[in-house]
């Protein structure tokens, strides 16, 4: 008797776990397709964003920038399209790559020597040189940076680095010194 009463009650439970489970899905599924369409309608009553493309990108309209260091950061907003079209949002990008040492570092440069001249530690056109151990854009980032402010800059880096690098940051005025590369397990650093 009691193998029949609990075949019942497991037979019910199948039975009630499986509608539950069944009407949760349909609920989810249909509050998911009704959002959908209400969020498509808004859109569309909404009225397009209007990007005109033949007008030339404007960083800062009617304003004249103090020096390289007055463009770092007044990079213009990009509308990536396929993201935008494909999520119905505006999607924008930063275009850092604009900045005037063609990279985001030339903010953290200009806020290194920035800090540096609050505290009195760097002197603009006194002969004050700015060092910094580099294998990349900060370095041209520092000597771009560096060299509109007054500033002598030393870039240190590895003495395997590809050749364009350092003389990238000689002609941006730096003095390149290159060391021989040491592990950083070295006992001796």
């Amino acid at each position: 008797m009691s193998s029949n009463w609990e075949r019942l009650i497991q037979t019910r439970v199948s039975k009630e776990l499986f509608i539950g489970v069944a009407v949760g899905f349909s609920l989810c599924l249909s509050s998911t397709s009704l959002w959908l369409y209400v969020e498509r309608r808004h859109r569309k009553s909404q009225p397009p964003v209007d990007f005109d493309d033949s007008t030339p990108i404007d960083v800062v309209k009617n304003e004249v920038a103090r020096g390289i260091p007055g463009l770092v950061g007044n990079t213009p907003l990009v509308r990536i399209n396929s993201l935008s079209d494909a999520l119905g949002v505006e999607i924008l990008g930063k275009a850092e790559f604009l900045n005037p040492g063609g990279s985001v570092k030339d903010r953290v440069a200009l806020q290194i020597i920035e800090e540096a001249e609050q505290q009195g530690l760097l002197h603009p056109n006194c002969g004050s040189t700015i060092f910094e151990g580099t294998v990349g854009s900060t370095g041209i980032s520092i000597a771009t940076i560096g060299r509109a402010k007054g500033y002598e800059t030393t870039i240190i880096m590895p003495d395997d680095v590809a050749e364009e690098k350092s003389k990238a940051l000689e002609a941006l005025g730096a003095t390149v010194e290159k060391v021989r590369p040491s592990s950083i397990v070295d006992k001796k650093q």
